[in-house]
């Protein structure tokens, strides 16, 4: 699993509209780890509106 991770950090991080929109509410995603990290958090969190349970989600809402 540490290999998996040193290797997913060494790669650059793809451009996809999910991306895309966390870029824009202000994230730097720097690797693609970070993409997979958010892919994760939009299907356990977003698709499903645990938004509070969040912090990204929790921001956003108070930002609002």
């Amino acid at each position: 699993m540490d290999k998996a991770v040193v290797w997913l950090e060494s790669l650059k991080p793809e451009e996809n509209s999910v991306s895309k929109r966390y870029i824009s509410y202000g994230l730097i995603l720097e690797n693609a780890l970070e993409i997979q990290a958010i892919l994760h958090l939009r299907t356990f969190y977003c698709n499903p509106k645990h938004c509070l349970d969040c912090r990204i989600g929790l921001a956003r809402v108070n930002r609002d």
